[in-house]
């Protein structure tokens, strides 16, 4: 669960002894998700690429079991 942007800011002001504005740390905080969502929409592309490759390499019964592997 993300901390509140008030208590990351007392944190960093704390750490630092800086007193930046509330939107300074709320544009801090934005960019740094905006990064993270980022990072897990690369990470959800290559894992679908990975899933079809392996779906497409392996013959599955109906239950989600591997039941062998298909020749080329």
């Amino acid at each position: 669960m993300e901390a509140p942007a008030s208590v990351i800011q007392a944190r960093v002001q704390k750490r630092s002894g800086i007193v930046w504005s509330k939107a300074y740390i709320d544009e801090l905080i934005a960019s740094e998700k905006k990064a993270v969502e980022g990072i897990a929409e690369n990470l959800n592309v290559d894992l679908l690429k990975i899933t079809n490759q392996v779906s497409n390499e392996l013959i599955w019964d109906d239950y989600g079991w591997i039941v062998e592997k298909k020749l080329e």
